[in-house]
């Protein structure tokens, strides 16, 4: 399975467009939709195809890690999930996470228990985690499009 057009998309919404590095809520270098700069890559402006190239590279990943992970997902489960390891990073923490575990069972309602959960940004000031609004928001949407709650427009 492949990231739709319409979740892509969103995706770009949610990310939104900075063509100039930028820190990104967990503190990573950023550019374009998200993309974290590598230590190899020297990036000081891109423009918007540039972007989305970056961008395309970066979804395969996950794209990937979900096809690996999950068989028989309909297409809005496998985007938002798509999204969701797009933000987190699908790192380990994701791999052993409560929400991989009740999705590989198909008990949607406990995954999204704890999908809800992953909210918190590192504070600078304390180094401690903090709840996002912004998080918060995105994982609405992320949940919203799981559980095809959507129209044809997402917000």
């Amino acid at each position: 399975m492949n990231l739709s057009p319409q979740g892509l998309d969103l995706l770009k919404k949610l990310e939104g467009f900075k063509s100039k590095p930028y820190k990104c809520s967990a503190g990573k270098l950023t550019i374009g939709y998200g993309h974290v700069i590598l230590p190899h890559e020297k990036f000081t402006e891109v423009t918007i195809d540039e972007a989305n190239t970056l961008l395309k590279k970066d979804v395969a990943i996950y794209e990937k890690l979900i096809n690996r992970l999950f068989s028989g997902l309909k297409q809005n489960q496998y985007d938002a999930l798509v999204l969701f390891c797009f933000n987190t990073g699908g790192g380990q923490e994701f791999l052993k996470s409560n929400v991989v575990k009740y999705i590989k069972l198909r008990l949607y309602d406990q995954a999204i228990v704890y999908w809800k959960q992953w909210i918190k940004v590192q504070c600078p000031k304390t180094k401690g985690l903090v709840p996002s609004q912004g998080l918060q928001n995105r994982r609405e949407k992320e949940i919203s499009l799981f559980l095809e709650k959507v129209n044809k427009r997402i917000d």
